[in-house]
């Protein structure tokens, strides 16, 4: 029951389809099943496999009472304000699982094959997209367009390796993740192909050319270099030296590249200009904003307001500057509670990714932190019992 659950969790988090034939899944219909079966499934988990966090919950309440008020009085005070589902699920559900605190252990036997499998299946789609196979490009484009209808196409243009989380800055986000559960699994296992699996990752991550691709990419190396002092192994030190060189060399001879990237660093219409300078989208929010605080669960229909590209602006729309605290505040506990010791890289990770995208009320966000809470969980459990082990042996 644990593993299919576990499988299941899998098949959401990369391979459930957010758009049929190229069409976006936002009708109601598909709203209303797709956020059916994320609540499902974190039911199940609380249900079977966790408890509610007290504090978290008690805050989450407050949270939906006072959007449920500011919704009410967004809708009396501007006649084209109306009531979202689609706005009103990713905040409830990411409330819900903030609340939660998983106790979701499964044995790394089935496991580490199971990730083996998750990280090829990545490697393989985004050698094929590099290549321009058109096989899977029609295959991606089909079943897993985002956000508008040629965002997941103009990825293919550049050959950005987004594999089916259709936008690059989504797929940074999330390759660094499991960039990071690959290291960790080294750490434990000593097995060189999780070194593999984290420099391909890198490297993938260098290919999605936008801002954020090129902070995780610096953090990626980062954390490949300290594992390598901490192991105080010279080999890795080696080899770390070379990968690094030869990347710099790659680059810089790259010239196609270099260029995506002086495109996404200073562009006035993607990137962090265009979302944080005087002309960028979100300063139409901003002004909205000087005059309705808040909006709550609502969409305003006469303004052309950014409902995505910063997280921290999704929220001040909902519920102003008091909301802000709050539910950063739960993100950091729920963190804490299921992410323990590794907590602190995984929430600075998700706030600085929050400047560019809403990952946290994202319907991926939620199978994804499933998914690292049971993989760190059981693999935790799994050093613990390989050190008693040696210790015994020893003894």
């Amino acid at each position: 029951m644990k593993f299919f659950l576990y499988i299941i969790i899998v098949f959401l988090f990369l391979l459930y389809p957010t758009s049929s034939s190229g069409v976006i899944r936002d009708s109601i219909n598909d709203v209303i099943f797709d956020w059916t079966i994320v609540s499902l499934l974190v039911f199940i988990v609380l249900i079977f496999y966790g408890k509610l966090d007290r504090k978290n919950t008690i805050i989450g309440s407050l949270i939906i009472f006072y959007l449920t008020i500011m919704t009410l009085v967004s809708n009396r005070s501007d006649s084209y304000s109306t009531f979202s589902i689609a706005r009103f699920a990713p905040v409830c559900l990411f409330l819900l699982l903030s609340s939660t605190k998983i106790d979701y252990k499964i044995s790394m036997n089935k496991l580490f094959p199971l990730f083996d499998i998750v990280i090829i299946t990545i490697i393989v789609f985004n050698i094929l997209i590099i290549f321009d196979n058109n096989i899977v490009k029609h295959f991606i484009i089909n079943n897993y367009s985002q956000f508008y209808e040629s965002a997941t196409q103009n990825m293919f243009i550049k050959k950005r390796p987004v594999f089916t989380f259709g936008v690059y800055t989504f797929a940074s986000y999330f390759y660094t993740i499991l960039f990071l559960l690959c290291t960790y699994s080294y750490e434990i296992t000593k097995k060189n192909k999780y070194r593999f699996y984290y420099f391909i990752l890198l490297i993938f991550n260098i290919l999605l050319a936008s801002n954020f691709s090129i902070l995780s990419s610096l953090f990626m190396i980062f954390v490949i270099f300290r594992t390598s002092i901490k192991n105080r192994n010279s080999k890795e030190i080696m080899f770390f030296s070379l990968f690094i060189s030869i990347i710099i060399v790659w680059l810089v001879n790259n010239k196609e590249l270099i260029g995506y990237y002086q495109e996404s660093l200073f562009s006035l219409e993607n990137g962090f200009i265009g979302r944080y300078s005087d002309s960028g989208v979100l300063m139409i929010n901003n002004e909205y904003l000087k005059t309705h605080p808040n909006i709550g669960f609502n969409i305003i229909r006469n303004k052309d307001l950014t409902y995505t590209d910063s997280g921290y602006f999704v929220v001040r729309l909902m519920g102003g500057w008091i909301l802000l605290i709050p539910f950063y505040y739960l993100l950091y506990r729920f963190i804490k509670n299921n992410f323990r010791s590794k907590y602190l890289t995984f929430l600075i990770i998700t706030l600085v990714f929050e400047t560019v995208i809403p990952v946290t009320t994202y319907i991926k966000f939620i199978y994804a932190m499933i998914f690292c809470i049971v993989y760190l969980s059981s693999l935790s459990s799994h050093e613990l019992i390989k050190f008693k082990r040696n210790d015994y042996g020893r003894s």
